[in-house]
C-alpha cells in the first residue's frame, strides 16, 4: 500500500512541456514532476453541507526544482466539459515548499503504507484555505492538511480528518459570509486584496 501516482492527460503534460521546456529533462519522468489534481470548493457548496463530494475538479498542478533547489508550481486549467487544457501560471514559495514536505510525510505515514491514498490539492479560495488532500482509494478515508499560510480557524501543518475538516471548514464559510455581508473586518490569516481569481491565477 502506498501513495499512487497520478498520471495526467497527455494534453496537460503538452501544455506543461510547451510553457516549461524543462520539466521534459526532469530524471523520473512525470512521477518526477508529482502530477496531482487540483479541486475548488465555493461557499455555497460548503455550505450546503455537500462535503468534499462536491469538491470540483479545475485541473493539475506539477513540481519543478531550479539548479539552486528552488521548488516552483506550474498549474495547467483542465476543462472536463471540452476537454481541453490551458497553462495558468507559475508559481513559488511557503504553499509549494510545504506541499512538497507535506506529501513527503503522508508518502512515508503509517496510514499510508497501511492503505492506498491519491494526494490532490483543495482549494477554498473565498475561506483563505488551501490543503494538501490524501483520499482513500478503495476505501473511503481521508486525510487533510492546510497548506501555510492558511485562515487562523486552521492550523497549517495538522492532519485532519474529513469530517473535522469539512466542520472547521463550514465554520470558516459562514463567518466569512458574514464579514462579506456587513462589508468590514480582516479574515484571519487571511488576505483581504486576493479574490478567487486571483488566488486561482497564482495557484495559492
Amino acid at each position: 500500500m502506498a501513495v499512487l501516482p497520478t498520471t495526467p492527460p497527455a494534453a496537460s503534460l503538452a501544455v506543461l512541456r510547451a510553457y516549461a521546456p524543462e520539466a521534459a529533462l526532469v530524471r523520473g519522468g512525470v512521477n518526477a514532476l508529482l502530477p496531482h489534481k487540483i479541486y475548488n470548493l465555493g461557499i455555497p457548496d460548503i455550505l450546503a453541507d455537500h462535503g468534499l463530494g462536491a469538491a470540483r475538479f479545475t485541473g493539475w498542478r506539477y513540481i519543478l526544482r531550479s539548479p539552486d533547489g528552488e521548488f516552483r508550481v506550474v498549474e495547467i486549467a483542465e476543462d472536463s466539459a471540452t476537454g481541453q487544457h490551458a497553462f495558468v501560471a507559475f508559481n513559488a514559495g511557503g504553499h509549494v515548499d510545504a506541499f512538497v514536505a507535506t506529501h513527503e510525510r503522508i508518502s512515508a505515514s503509517a496510514y499510508a503504507a497501511a492503505k492506498d491514498y491519491e494526494i490532490a490539492v483543495l482549494r477554498a479560495p473565498a475561506c483563505f484555505v488551501m490543503a494538501a488532500w490524501a483520499g482513500g482509494v478503495g476505501h473511503d478515508g481521508s486525510v487533510l492538511v492546510p497548506l501555510a499560510p492558511v485562515h487562523s480557524n486552521f492550523e497549517a501543518g495538522r492532519e485532519y480528518d474529513a469530517q473535522t475538516f469539512v466542520t472547521t471548514l463550514e465554520t470558516t464559510a459562514r463567518e466569512m459570509t458574514k464579514v462579506g455581508r456587513v462589508g468590514r473586518g480582516r479574515p484571519p490569516g487571511g488576505n483581504p486584496l486576493i479574490g478567487d481569481a486571483g488566488l486561482a491565477r497564482t495557484g495559492v
